[in-house]
């Protein structure tokens, strides 16, 4: 991830420790959005990383 997704600089989305926070603790303004294509492997790898079978 990185500019081309809004970022200021290159990251990575980790699913290896998924937790859940409080809807309070984000702000009303999106950091960042991911195109279909990312938004699809990033759900590849939450449905692998939590087991999900479907």
């Amino acid at each position: 991830m990185g500019t081309d997704e809004g970022l200021p600089e290159v990251s990575v989305i980790n699913c290896d420790n998924v937790v859940t926070i409080p809807k309070s603790a984000l702000t009303e303004k999106p950091v960042g959005h991911l195109n279909d294509e990312k938004r699809s492997s990033l759900d590849r790898a939450l449905r692998y990383a939590l087991d999900i079978q479907y």
